[in-house]
């Protein structure tokens, strides 16, 4: 028995102070604890945690789809420790990309700017955190200062804007390195950043990477093609003429270039009436559909048809590429015919 299992307090309204010290107790939602010392590491692309996108390819795998790449506009997230982020002396940080066996890095430039709160005065402002020339050095970001401010986007440290990076696809390596406040690199060796790779799998412990943050990461820009052929109209006016023995077909094709197609559909609407009919759809939860090349019977079309009537067709496609948030690549084609019935 413990000495205090029969402690009894007489006495009301008492403090008692407890403390929870305990490395593997871990922080419920709505909680963003203030890492202590100078580590670093990714921590998200969009709303993706980085352990999440396989560092042997650079696809995203979840529960429910499986090696999808990245495309379009990449929100950056990492964390730095307290020991960064005190404003006195400031640090800063740089982003740069480079193809998987290549070594030519380039640098991100979009501007990044968040609003602050002075803790002092609760007074909001904006502030731009960069891109900005520190002593001789260009393209850098300003690490945010926590004693000082609140900040809107804590953890937000850059936009990377990619189809003029890769209009195909191929694999890069994204880097986050770190400089004091002269615009001098800090590497490991310095032992005032302690870079972390934040892409292992949790329970784990982060391990140490040297001299910077280093994140594989698979980028695609290709959106599908569709195309809805319909053998039986007549002109372009999509004008087809009924008669007791027409067999109404759709040829539906959709090709990414790459292969990574999520989902198609064809979808039709009469006339008027708001109400869609899904003649045909597919998906693939690893993207793995295209090409599709098939004929969809457009029967129900002709289901209960009396006069002469106006359809519109929707044949749409997702790519099986996202950026931390949804699907990014979207293509649909319209086309509008009428079926001809004469009473």
């Amino acid at each position: 028995m413990d000495p205090y299992t029969s402690t009894r307090w007489d006495s009301n309204n008492a403090h008692i102070d407890l403390y929870l010290d305990n490395e593997e107790v871990r922080c419920g939602h709505g909680c963003h604890p203030t890492l202590e010392g100078s580590p670093v590491f990714f921590t998200r692309i969009g709303n993706d945690e980085v352990y999440q996108i396989n560092q042997s390819t650079g696809l995203y795998n979840d529960a429910s789809v499986t090696n999808m790449a990245y495309g379009h506009n990449l929100q950056l997230f990492a964390q730095f420790g307290d020991a960064l982020a005190t404003g006195a002396p400031a640090r800063y940080y740089r982003l740069s990309y480079k193809k998987q066996g290549s070594s030519d890095f380039k640098y991100i430039d979009a501007n990044l700017t968040d609003t602050r709160v002075d803790k002092a005065t609760l007074l909001a402002t904006d502030h731009p955190l960069g891109p900005q020339t520190v002593g001789t050095t260009t393209t850098l970001y300003e690490v945010r200062n926590r004693s000082n401010f609140y900040w809107y986007n804590p953890d937000w440290i850059g936009n990377w804007w990619t189809p003029p990076v890769e209009e195909d696809t191929d694999t890069y390596i994204l880097r986050l390195e770190v400089f004091d406040e002269n615009g001098v690199y800090l590497n490991t060796a310095s032992g005032l950043v302690d870079y972390r790779d934040g892409s292992a799998m949790p329970p784990a412990v982060l391990p140490p990477m040297t001299d910077h943050c280093d994140l594989v990461i698979t980028l695609d820009n290709k959106p599908a093609v569709v195309d809805l052929g319909i053998p039986a109209v007549l002109n372009e006016c999509g004008v087809i003429p009924w008669t007791p023995e027409l067999a109404l077909n759709f040829n539906v094709s959709v090709v990414q270039e790459i292969g990574r197609l999520n989902s198609w559909a064809l979808q039709s609407t009469k006339g008027v009436n708001p109400a869609i009919t899904v003649l045909g759809s597919n998906s693939s939860n690893s993207g793995s559909l295209s090409p599709v090349s098939t004929v969809v019977n457009g029967a129900p079309l002709l289901t209960g048809l009396t006069t002469t009537c106006a359809f519109a067709l929707k044949l749409s496609a997702w790519a099986h590429i996202r950026n931390g948030y949804g699907f990014v690549y979207y293509s649909e084609q319209i086309k509008a015919i009428a079926i001809e019935k004469c009473t």
